[in-house]
C-alpha cells in the first residue's frame, strides 16, 4: 500500500514538473499535533497523534492548476509504527474569482485502501472565501458519499478564521450510518516571515453508531511562493488540506 501511494505521488509529480517549472510553485509544509476524545455509547477513549504534510500548486495547461498534496500521520507519538500515508491530486480552473474542478485522493486505512473522488469549488471575495465539495469514498468494507462547506474570513491577509460543516452517509457491510461534522479554526502568519501557526477544533457524530469524536489540533506551517495566507489560498495550494468524504472522518478518528 505504501509503495502504491509513493508511486502515485511520484507519477503525479513527474507529470506536473514541466508545467510547474514555467512559474514558481506555491505551497506549504506543516507539522501538527492533535488530541482526540471519542465517546461510543458511553464508552470513552482518547489519544494523541501527529501529522506532517506538504502541498504545492502550479500551472498545468492553459488556465488550469494542478495541486499535489501528501501527508504522513501517526498515533500516540510513535512515528515508527501505525503510520497513515495519504496523497491527493487536484485539477482546477480559476475563472475570475471562482475556482472549480475535481480531485482524487488515496490513503491507507488500516489494511485497506481508501479512495476518494470528488468535485470542489471556491469563491473568493475581498476578505473571505466560500468553499464547497461533494465526494464519494470507497474501500473494501465501506462506501460513503458526503458534502461539505466552509467559510474562511480574513481579518487581515495574514489572519484567517475558519468555520466548516459537513455530512454524509456510510454504507458498511450492508448497514447504513449517517455522519455529521462541524469545526472552527484559525491560522496566523507572522509578518515578514513564511511561518504561520494554526489551530482547529472539530466535532464528528455518527448517529447510527452512537459515536462522537472531538479533535483539537495545533500546528506550524511554512509557506513558499506566496505573499500571505490569502494569496496562498487563491493560488489553489491549500486544496490538498481540504479533501472531504470518508477520508476526513478516518483522519479524525
Amino acid at each position: 500500500m505504501k509503495t502504491l501511494l509513493l508511486a502515485t505521488a511520484a507519477v503525479a509529480a513527474v507529470a506536473a514538473a514541466p508545467a510547474m517549472a514555467q512559474d514558481a510553485p506555491t505551497g506549504s509544509v506543516g507539522a501538527a499535533w492533535s488530541h482526540a476524545e471519542a465517546d461510543l455509547g458511553g464508552l470513552t477513549a482518547d489519544g494523541d497523534g501527529g501529522l506532517i504534510d506538504g502541498n504545492v500548486a502550479g500551472p498545468a495547461f492553459g488556465d488550469w492548476t494542478v495541486t499535489l498534496g501528501a501527508s504522513v500521520g501517526w498515533a500516540d507519538g510513535d512515528i515508527d509504527e501505525d503510520k497513515t500515508l495519504a496523497g491527493q491530486v487536484h485539477l482546477t480552473r480559476k475563472v475570475g474569482n471562482v475556482r472549480a474542478g475535481g480531485f482524487v485522493a488515496v490513503s491507507d486505512a488500516g489494511d485497506d485502501t481508501l479512495t476518494t473522488v470528488g468535485a470542489e469549488v471556491q469563491k473568493y471575495f475581498s476578505n473571505m472565501t466560500l468553499s464547497g465539495a461533494v465526494a464519494f469514498s470507497t474501500m473494501d468494507a465501506a462506501d460513503a458519499i458526503s458534502v461539505s462547506g466552509g467559510l474562511g474570513y480574513y481579518a487581515m491577509d495574514n489572519l484567517r478564521l475558519d468555520v466548516g460543516v459537513g455530512g454524509g452517509q456510510i454504507e458498511f457491510t450492508g448497514a447504513n450510518a449517517e455522519y455529521y461534522s462541524a469545526g472552527v479554526g484559525a491560522e496566523y502568519q507572522f509578518a515578514g516571515t513564511p511561518v504561520s501557526l494554526f489551530t482547529a477544533y472539530d466535532h464528528t457524530t455518527v448517529d447510527d453508531a452512537d459515536l462522537d469524536v472531538d479533535t483539537v489540533t495545533f500546528g506550524v506551517r511554512i509557506s513558499f511562493g506566496s505573499d500571505g495566507l490569502k494569496a496562498r489560498e487563491e493560488s489553489g495550494a491549500d486544496l490538498g488540506r481540504t479533501v472531504g468524504g470518508l477520508a476526513g472522518l478516518v483522519s479524525g478518528l
